[in-house]
């Protein structure tokens, strides 16, 4: 073959090639909605911006999202720009966790949802009290509760991830009855007593509740501590979960001692606390065997809800429940340890 033939050869399956990408390019563009480019236009410039990736690869987004199954800001939370095919498969993406949550719900899950059924079941576990509101006919019931206490944490009975989540402090020159009929007009609330939070966990950002998230897998007789995560709040929220500005942190499950950095929603690392200089990074959650003997008491109490991420903190008289979550995002975890569960759940038991 001469030089030319070659030429044209090399150039004819250089356009095959282009033609054959182009043509699975456009298959794969078939099976998303015009929203949902949109969204990947909109997700890759808001975390190419904070994440310094620069221009992320809308079509390996969407490769990613038909081939591992990850959600479109999964791939930059997880920064999948970095991994290879093997690390990305470690990751199980949303449509797959929200599959094996719905196989280990017991029931219809409102023992979790409902913080005033949670209450009556682990209530134990607590340390503190907590008052449910239903009507307006209980202000007076509440404005009792808030003078005895001076200051109390409100959160809508059934809502999740932070939201509605309110301190009230008389201290503060509100009308205490002006903040009652706001919040019952919204629905439902429980105000709790406040968490007295320890050192060192209280120092990390004392605004916030910092809590542990553990959570745990029943398989029979055997309690299966799948991982920690550390979460402390940003900027004097009273929340400290990622997704409301907060960071998360992975946490060793055998010795309590956090492993990484804490990581905040775009998937970006400091080993100290940006508000107040704290140390996250090696830090020795305190008293951690009492805290797996939590977990593990917790998990035993309903043992029908195999799975479930627990949170807990840290007060002055030990470590005490926040809520459970029987539908526990996974996504923190993942996020802040840099790699995939998949090998944890499997270890485990579960069907991933």
């Amino acid at each position: 073959m001469n030089k030319k033939d070659m030429q044209y050869a090399i150039g004819k399956k250089s356009r095959a090639a282009a033609a054959s990408l182009a043509a699975v390019k456009y298959a794969m563009l078939q099976t998303v909605e015009r929203d949902e480019l949109a969204e990947i236009e909109d997700v890759i410039d808001r975390y190419g911006s904070h994440t310094g990736a620069g221009k992320i690869s809308a079509f390996d987004v969407l490769y990613s999202r038909i081939r591992y199954g990850t959600a479109v800001r999964e791939y930059c939370m997880y920064h999948f720009w970095e991994r290879s095919d093997r690390e990305r498969a470690a990751y199980i993406g949303i449509p797959e966790s929200r599959h094996f949550h719905h196989a280990y719900t017991y029931g219809d899950g409102s023992l979790f949802k409902n913080k005033e059924k949670f209450y009556g079941r682990f209530g134990k576990y607590f340390g503190r009290k907590l008052l449910s509101f239903n009507a307006a006919e209980d202000k007076d019931a509440f404005l009792d509760f808030l003078r005895a206490e001076g200051r109390v944490i409100v959160k809508p009975v059934a809502e999740g991830l932070g939201e509605g989540v309110e301190v009230f402090d008389l201290k503060s020159g509100g009308d205490p009855e002006a903040f009652f009929a706001r919040k019952i007009a919204e629905g439902p609330f429980v105000a709790e007593e406040m968490i007295r939070q320890a050192e060192p966990m209280k120092g990390l950002h004392p605004e916030s509740v910092n809590t542990i998230r553990f959570a745990t897998f029943i398989e029979g007789d055997k309690i299966h501590r799948l991982y920690a995560m550390l979460r402390t709040g940003m900027g004097g929220e009273v929340v400290d979960n990622a997704a409301a500005g907060g960071l998360c942190a992975d946490v060793d499950v055998k010795t309590g001692i956090v492993r990484t950095g804490g990581v905040n929603y775009y998937g970006i690392a400091c080993d100290t606390h940006p508000d107040t200089g704290r140390q996250i990074k090696g830090l020795q959650i305190p008293e951690w065997d009492a805290l797996l003997a939590l977990g593990d008491a917790l998990a035993t109490e309903v043992p029908e809800q195999r799975f479930v991420g627990w949170d807990l903190a840290y007060s002055e008289d030990g470590w005490v429940v926040v809520e459970g979550n029987h539908h526990a995002a996974i996504r923190g975890e993942q996020m802040c340890r840099g790699a995939g569960l998949r090998p944890v759940f499997r270890a485990a038991g579960i069907d991933v």
